[in-house]
């Protein structure tokens, strides 16, 4: 499959991706899906910590063990959820970001991701702090582009 590098950045992913959202829970199923992309040479996966609060990026860590490096993995923060409720909260914040990709990395058992999302947006936004928090996460290697984030195109 043909691949595409992502704005500047050192990274190429196949032409079509894997949306992640309705991955649903099987275990078995999920690691089937993965296989069959490997197979078709679809190297993008992109997934976030909002879907399934938080169990599909477990699943998903699960399914890539010891195929990491044929992956690229997205994911998006700034929809903070609390255990026990089924609401999410619109949070931008940097405290929040810095938090969320941490929970993000130990759910996928990686220790960075290829790319980081704001997952979503309002005009009222504290945009510089949003964008400081995501230029903190590159700088200390959390992920490794965030072409996306700051100039949404590639």
């Amino acid at each position: 499959m043909k691949k595409r590098q992502i704005g500047k950045s050192d990274i190429y992913v196949s032409e079509l991706g894997l949306g992640a959202m309705s991955f649903g829970t099987d275990q078995k199923q999920i690691n089937h899906i993965i296989d069959e992309a490997i197979d078709l040479g679809v190297n993008y996966v992109d997934t976030a910590d909002l879907y399934d609060f938080g169990e599909n990026e477990q699943r998903l860590g699960e399914a890539i063990k010891g195929k990491r490096n044929q992956f690229i993995i997205a994911s998006k923060a700034g929809n903070r959820f609390t255990k026990g409720k089924n609401e999410w909260e619109w949070d931008p914040s940097k405290k929040y970001i810095k938090e969320a990709i941490k929970g993000s990395l130990s759910r996928l058992q990686l220790d960075y991701l290829d790319l980081y999302q704001l997952h979503g947006g309002t005009i009222e936004d504290p945009i510089d702090e949003t964008i400081e928090a995501f230029e903190e996460l590159k700088k200390e290697g959390s992920y490794a582009s965030m072409e996306f984030l700051l100039f949404g195109q590639t």
